[in-house]
């Protein structure tokens, strides 16, 4: 399914937006349509290791001693830094929303 620019600018994306989408076209060769679903894709991936560290931590919580508890939210933390922070978090959030709305 080819994506438009038109399309995209009606879901919510910026002209900033698609033009950093055009350069990561441009750079790496990909189509609009596969850079926005493996954004979409990363997005997802991050929301459930998210979930998964607030799982681990909450169980840390409830039943480690306040050392060990409070090492691992420390280190649930570093984690999802790095996760959400090596995606371009706002393109990837319209990008889920735009396939969904798509589907």
């Amino acid at each position: 399914m080819a994506i438009t620019e038109e399309a995209l600018l009606k879901s919510g994306f910026t002209a900033k937006d698609i033009q950093k989408l055009r350069n990561n076209s441009a750079s790496y060769g990909s189509a609009l349509d596969v850079i926005v679903s493996d954004l979409a894709r990363r997005f997802l991936v991050n929301v459930w290791v998210t979930f998964g560290v607030i799982f681990v931590c909450l169980i840390a919580l409830i039943v480690g001693s306040v050392d060990s508890a409070l090492s691992g939210v420390f280190a649930g933390l570093f984690v999802l830094a790095i996760g959400w922070f090596t995606i371009p978090a706002g393109l990837a959030y319209k990008s889920w929303r735009f396939r969904n709305q798509a589907q």
